[in-house]
């Protein structure tokens, strides 16, 4: 699992991503799962790229929204 991380890690910094905001390891269908920003949409999927291309990981991204953000989606609901 270390290894895992190490290698996770390594290229996040060759597309321009830092997993700074949190990493956890989890029981379940997933191993962990890491918090971060992205500078963009194109950014996110080459580290998705990177990551399958090892072999041995399978990715997954959850788009997630602020309490703010929320709440100015809602508010187009009329």
């Amino acid at each position: 699992m270390k290894q895992l991380w190490l290698t996770a890690r390594a290229l996040s910094s060759q597309v321009d991503y830092q997993i700074t905001l949190a990493i956890h390891w989890t029981l379940g269908e997933c191993d962990l799962i890491s918090v971060g920003e992205w500078p963009d949409e194109q950014t996110a999927v080459a580290f998705a790229l990177a990551v399958g291309c090892q072999g041995n990981v399978r990715t997954t991204r959850l788009r997630a929204y602020t309490e703010d953000e929320m709440t100015g989606i809602s508010g187009k609901l009329g």
